[in-house]
């Protein structure tokens, strides 16, 4: 490899223009399939074509200026951002997580250019050739090349600045694709000149032939162990893949007498265009179910697709012009079910706590998305919530998890609320469980409560909320050996005479309940609770005939 001495540096800007998607809801056609959303990323009126997308990034062809430009969409946001402007057409994305790559027209010849979202910084490949229809993958990228009089594969890898050229056959090498360690392209290398999909492994540089024969193979795409490609072998059109691994070739659409072409892949699924109807409409195909179904209806044309995970971006014509859509599936339906519907938690000791479990199961076909768990308006604080694991939560079919609730009451009373469940179940999409206790006394050891009895008459005696019921100095003789009595019950618990000591508290009792005989030895305010206190500890003790 050499360094890419040619490769300039340039710090660019970008322009954010809100741009609310719009979207349809979910719609199942059948019990192993539904479609769980279609958004409309591109409401101006001009046209957009070309999508790709990786994660929650959105990038496309535009032509609402005065020639065509790279625009991009943030699924987060819901934010259209402008990634170029300058002279002449900039066109054909690729992207790869943050960086964005495309082919610049401006310069009289095809320049491919990287762009990074993030940092803004810009990337050219600038070679008195065409360097055209590039494609990325982390850091590296790959595109077609005419230098040497046809068309080459190259490679640049943007972390060490350096370009290798992966073809030297005479023929044309045309539309790579580059997934991780992997690269395939169209090879035309044959007398006959039909394309076969050849593949290199970066590491290795084995070059394998995929395809050979009379037929026409075109368009791969590869990602992991799985190239997908258009095949005219058996019919004018049909979608096949490849497995790397083991070298099978298999057809998903060679059932099908429609026309097929341009498959895109990610993980499990193969999304493509079929002209079934006359019109071309995008269907997706699960590899490990063996699935094919119909993604988009609309009566106009969906085309020019890319998938990223269960999400799939198509140039659309359903409006008059060329607009960007996405739309997002599931193979089978989730069905959550909640149980119970409502926890109760009845009393609880105030400062204690107590748990309960809410499970959350799911009885459908396809994995369940627990994308969040949040209490209601006006929920109580006192009921906390544990979850298993960070959001979102997967439950595939057949099994559950368990949400834990905690009530922990601060204060005495009763405590209400409820908790939302929010997934991505089709028809239930919100299940609310209800959270109700009750804060009661907490029940304090003898001791610690005699004590607290204490400090309640020390601080009552200090805040005048209680005094001596008597004239003179009689007064402050009762308040003092009230004191005494209830010092003398501390006492009489921690040497473990019980009996004394209930003797002693109902001495006390009858000396602050405000009844005339025996007359009290205590007025004010806070007399009737001090009363209310000794009961309380008299019912700990077990005392017998309290109050008399």
């Amino acid at each position: 490899m050499k360094p890419l001495r040619t490769l300039l540096m340039i710090l660019g800007a970008v322009c954010v223009v809100g741009s609310p998607a719009m979207s349809a809801g979910a719609t199942c056609p059948d019990p192993t399939f539904c479609v769980l959303e279609e958004q409309q990323l591109t409401p101006n009126t001009a046209d957009q074509l070309d999508p790709a997308i990786s994660g929650n990034y959105v990038v496309w062809t535009d032509g609402r200026n005065l020639d065509t430009d790279v625009y991009g969409y943030d699924l987060q946001t819901n934010q259209e951002f402008q990634i170029t402007s300058d002279a002449g057409d900039q066109m054909l994305p690729a992207i790869s997580g943050e960086w964005v790559a495309y082919t610049d027209f401006g310069r009289g010849h095809a320049d491919v250019v990287v762009y990074n979202i993030t940092t803004k910084e810009t990337r050219r490949v600038d070679i008195p050739a065409n360097q055209r229809k590039p494609i990325i993958s982390g850091h590296r990228l790959v595109y077609e090349d005419d230098r040497a009089g046809d068309w080459d594969i190259y490679l640049y890898d943007l972390e060490t600045n350096t370009e290798t050229r992966l073809t030297t056959d005479p023929a044309d090498q045309r539309n790579p694709w580059i997934s991780s360690n992997i690269v395939v392209w169209e090879d035309y290398r044959d007398a006959d000149s039909h394309g076969d999909i050849y593949m290199m492994k970066l590491d290795t540089g084995e070059l394998r032939q995929i395809t050979s024969g009379p037929a026409d193979e075109r368009n791969p795409y590869a990602d992991g162990d799985t190239i997908a490609f258009f095949s005219n072998v058996a019919s004018d059109g049909d979608v096949y893949y490849y497995r790397i691994s083991t070298g099978e070739t298999v057809s998903i659409t060679q059932g099908s007498a429609a026309y097929e072409r341009n498959p895109t892949v990610s993980g499990d699924f193969i999304a493509f265009e079929s002209f079934a109807d006359g019109n071309a409409h995008l269907w997706v195909h699960s590899i490990s179910l063996g699935l094919t179904r119909q993604l988009t209806t609309a009566p106009a044309n969906q085309y020019l697709n890319d998938i990223s995970g269960n999400r799939v971006v198509y140039t659309d014509d359903r409006n008059g012009n060329t607009d960007i859509y996405m739309a997002t599936f599931s193979f089978g339906t989730p069905d959550i079910a909640v149980e119970p519907g409502r926890l109760d938690f009845g009393e609880v000791a105030r400062g204690t706590s107590r748990h309960l479990t809410i499970t959350v199961s799911n009885h459908g076909s396809y994995r369940l998305q627990v994308q969040q768990v949040s209490p209601v308006a006006g929920t109580s604080r006192e009921f906390q919530v544990t979850l298993p694991s960070a959001l979102p939560i997967y439950v595939e079919p057949g099994t559950t998890i368990d949400v834990a609730v905690t009530y922990t009451p601060a204060d005495v009373g009763a405590d209400t609320g409820g908790l939302e469940i929010r997934s991505d179940d089709p028809d239930e999409a919100v299940v609310t469980v209800g959270l109700s206790g009750e804060g009661v006394p907490a029940e304090e050891p003898p001791a610690q409560q005699i004590a607290e009895i204490l400090q309640f008459f020390d601080e009552a005696v200090a805040a005048g909320t209680l005094v001596g019921d008597g004239p003179g100095h009689a007064g402050d003789g009762r308040l003092k050996a009230l004191r005494n009595m209830l010092r003398a019950v501390a006492d009489m618990i921690k040497a473990g005479n019980i009996a004394e000591a209930c003797q002693q508290l109902r001495d006390a009792y009858n000396r602050t309940d405000g009844n005339p005989r025996p007359p009290d030895f205590v007025t004010g305010p806070a007399a009737l609770d001090l009363a209310a206190k000794i009961l309380e500890l008299r019912a700990s003790l077990g005392c017998v005939g309290i109050g008399l």
